[in-house]
């Protein structure tokens, strides 16, 4: 491989980046809806085992009453992923509210152990704040 595609193979790898979209309708009590998306951007700053990055969080929440009033939601901040292991891996994500009915501050952590085969098949990128939906 020469050098010029050796260093445009690993500039791909070094940066990574995910996106979720989600819908959730609840179909009982106040029939609460939630729309919108949230994605990351991360560089891998120690090969796989250190990612430092970016997230940010947009969802559009109504229930039975105001849906003709919905509340926005828009979250931005800093993320870190470690991997101890080769099997376990540590994401963090510190995302801040940015309008008036956001939360001032939510705060993800994800411990995760893979209990498979290989090593990294079971590496996903998928941005924190989404992993518990």
């Amino acid at each position: 491989m020469t050098p010029a595609k050796w260093e445009a193979n690993r500039t791909q790898q070094k940066f990574q980046r995910a996106l979720n979209i989600f819908h959730e309708q609840e179909i009982g009590s106040d029939r609460e809806s939630e729309t919108g998306f949230s994605q990351a951007v991360s560089c891998a700053i120690h090969d796989e085992y250190l990612k430092a990055g970016m997230e940010m969080q947009f969802i559009r929440q109504t229930d039975a009453e105001s849906r003709s009033h919905p509340q926005y939601e828009f979250d931005l901040g800093p993320s870190v992923t470690c991997k101890p292991s080769r099997r376990t891996r540590l994401d963090l994500a510190a995302l801040f509210g940015t309008t008036g009915d956001s939360p001032k501050a939510n705060l993800f952590a994800v411990f995760s152990v893979f209990f498979g085969k290989g090593e990294e098949e079971a590496e996903v990128s998928e941005p924190i704040s989404t992993k518990h939906r």
